[in-house]
């Protein structure tokens, strides 16, 4: 994105320039005004798929930077769309005049292409933001789907422009480290959240094993009950999803506290943004700890 920062500028500022040159060049004696106006179409098609391409080849790791591109993009357009909608509207309500009733829905079909070419070119900045981050492990699924459909829509672009930039920078707290933990952790999680749910589990708690030779498990238990007054809540076990016998495993040559912090940031950024997040959100709360140690309360209702 660095390297290619001119394009979304030139994207974000390409409709007014186009609307100067085609009001300032207009006049009865520019007998080349067709053609300038065929040259602006043919550089307006040339401006998107130059950004659409651009959106496409960012690196892996640029997510963040692709939706801020798309965010800013489409808040400084807002001008640009309200007056387009406001030309419409005004072509619609001359219909009365009969020599614009053919006239009219010609000018307010033109107008509707014009801003979904343009929506649709910045709105590729955010959904290739979308599919980085899912790639990353920073967001769900079900996020990117829901948002990229969004992506497609007047106004629901904005709005989802915005909630994935502040999505994806909240998720960008997570150091490489805790990153590549986090994509085990998710792994993991996915494969085990797709069993049915016991109609007795009440909480969620996760508990940590220190093992041999710097080896550290993690399994996922269902509680009965949940009290935040009293840890015991984490002993009345209904079921353990097969993650007793098939723990998630990993070797890190650390202290305790430090394999209980990365833990406690990883969950809960599976908790915000995981795919059966809603799953354990269910429960009346999740927990974290050594199993001979205090537990860190991650959610509760």
């Amino acid at each position: 994105m660095k390297s290619r920062k001119w394009l979304p500028i030139l994207l974000g500022t390409w409709p007014y320039l186009v609307l100067v040159l085609m009001f300032s060049l207009a006049s009865e004696e520019n007998q080349y005004y067709g053609l300038v106006l065929l040259f602006l179409i043919l550089m307006t098609a040339v401006v998107y798929i130059l950004n659409i391409i651009n959106a496409c080849i960012c690196k892996k790791e640029e997510d963040r930077g692709l939706a801020l591109a798309d965010m800013l993009i489409k808040l400084v357009h807002i001008p640009f769309y309200l007056l387009v909608f406001i030309i419409g509207a005004m072509a619609l309500l001359i219909m009365v005049v009969p020599a614009f009733v053919f006239i009219s829905p010609l000018l307010v079909i033109t107008l509707i292409v014009i801003d979904f070419f343009l929506m649709i070119t910045s709105s590729a900045y955010g959904i290739n933001a979308l599919i980085r981050a899912r790639r990353n492990g920073s967001v769900s699924t079900k996020f990117v789907v829901i948002h990229s459909i969004m992506h497609l829509f007047f106004v629901l672009d904005i709005i989802s422009a915005v909630v994935v930039f502040v999505k994806l920078r909240k998720a960008d707290n997570l150091t490489n480290k805790e990153r590549k933990m986090y994509q085990k952790v998710e792994n993991w999680l996915n494969s085990v959240l797709t069993q049915k749910v016991p109609a007795g589990v009440a909480a969620y708690i996760f508990n940590l094993y220190e093992d041999e030779g710097s080896n550290w498990s993690i399994e996922l238990v269902g509680t009965g009950r949940f009290d935040e007054e009293d840890e015991d809540w984490a002993c009345d076990e209904v079921e353990d999803f097969g993650t007793r016998e098939n723990p998630l495993t990993w070797q890190k040559d650390v202290e305790w506290s430090e394999v209980l912090e990365e833990m406690i940031t990883v969950l809960k950024q599976y908790l915000d943004t995981g795919m059966y997040a809603d799953v354990l959100k269910m429960g009346k709360g999740v927990g974290v700890g050594f199993v001979d140690g205090d537990i860190e309360i991650l959610y509760a209702k």
